[in-house]
């Protein structure tokens, strides 16, 4: 099989990555799942709680993570805010994930080109027009203010919203992994976040890339989380065409196929 004899290790979260796992392990790879994200409600819904009960003064509501929006949604439905109020405003959700969570939540997203990341998604919109309109960006605290900026800069007004804390897991649950790198263990080290890039790197730390053995491939499932890794000085070797498993699968399988031995 294409992956046999590789460890990969999965940093994202346990109930986001099954198809990305499955995959992998079908083509003969070991699976090490390490999420390196736990989700946690926001310091306070205060801000949330007063989006929520105007939804009819914004004209779209902007969503980067399937996280945003089952927390939005959950959120709504604790306070009682009916879904037509949510439906009221265009909503666009970046990647596949986004979408598919929107969807499921009985919500159409707004019709257009796959926005495989928030840089195209601000192009569609930017494109279109959004001076003087109002939008509603729920994130996590730790968010990247590319979208709000841009817009911000075509004239429209952004209200960034948290409504979900990311939080590094507790220091003895990294020690197992610590030794697989030590070890040279690790052939493959997988990211689907920014967020898990900068949690990986406050629980690791960068000098663990450089004390391993053997130089795992670094993958990013998109262009934003490869700028991530860039920032936190690694190197992203492999990103996904397109934020799903299938991609991310196939760009790994390329690149290990066709890289010149160290």
């Amino acid at each position: 099989m294409i992956l046999a004899g590789k460890t990969i290790l999965v940093t994202r979260r346990a109930e986001q990555s099954g198809p990305l796992i499955e995959r992998l392990e079908q083509l003969g790879a070991t699976v090490i799942s390490f999420p390196v994200i736990t989700i946690t409600e926001p310091g306070s819904w205060t801000e949330c709680d007063e989006a929520l009960g105007n939804l009819r003064e914004y004209d779209g509501i902007l969503l980067t993570s399937a996280n945003a929006v089952q927390a939005l949604f959950r959120r709504a439905v604790e306070i009682g805010v009916p879904l037509k109020e949510l439906r009221h405003a265009q909503v666009v959700g970046v990647g596949p994930a986004t979408r598919r969570a929107v969807e499921e939540e009985g919500i159409t997203p707004v019709a257009g080109p796959e926005f495989g990341s928030a840089d195209t998604m601000a192009n569609h919109l930017i494109a279109g027009g959004v001076a003087g309109k109002r939008f509603l960006f729920p994130c996590s605290d730790i968010a990247r203010e590319e979208i709000p900026g841009r817009l911000r800069e075509a004239g429209a007004e952004v209200e960034r919203v948290v409504v979900y804390r990311t939080v590094t897991p507790p220091e003895d649950r990294a020690e197992h992994v610590r030794g697989l790198f030590k070890r040279g263990g690790v052939d493959v080290l997988i990211f689907a976040s920014p967020s898990a890039v900068h949690n990986f790197v406050e629980l690791m730390g960068t000098e663990l890339m450089r004390e391993t053995p053997v130089t795992p491939i670094v993958a990013a499932i998109g262009p934003t989380t490869a700028e991530a890794v860039r920032k936190h000085g690694l190197s992203p070797h492999v990103v996904a065409g397109a934020p799903d498993a299938a991609s991310f699968v196939r760009a790994l399988v390329a690149y290990d196929t066709y890289r010149v031995p160290e």
